[in-house]
């Protein structure tokens, strides 16, 4: 499910987000959906959505369709490294990503 379509203007935006106001900052957390389903983040770097899974999900499924096995990926201004991870999953042992 894509949490972030969700409005957080909206009364039930606000309700799902409220939870995760407990979760502290430098947590790690087990991203829970696709294609990083299993990875850890660290809760506080960047918007919840990157461990829900949901975070840019058009722009992920786009990612992941440009990106394959064994390519060589340039990530500049990676920031918190969202698409870094990403990139590796999708290039395999055989691929590399270079991050800036």
């Amino acid at each position: 499910m894509n949490f972030s379509g969700v409005s957080n203007k909206s009364i039930v935006g606000k309700a799902l987000r409220f939870p995760l106001r407990l979760i502290p900052c430098g947590a790690q957390m087990t991203i829970l959906q696709g294609p990083l389903r299993g990875k850890r983040w660290i809760a506080g770097s960047s918007d919840h959505g990157c461990w829900l899974g949901s975070y840019e999900y058009p722009k992920q499924r786009a990612f992941s369709a440009a990106i394959s096995h064994g390519d060589v990926v340039y990530d500049l201004g990676a920031n918190v490294g969202f698409y870094s991870l990403l990139a590796s999953v999708l290039v395999g042992p055989k691929g590399q990503v270079f991050s800036f």
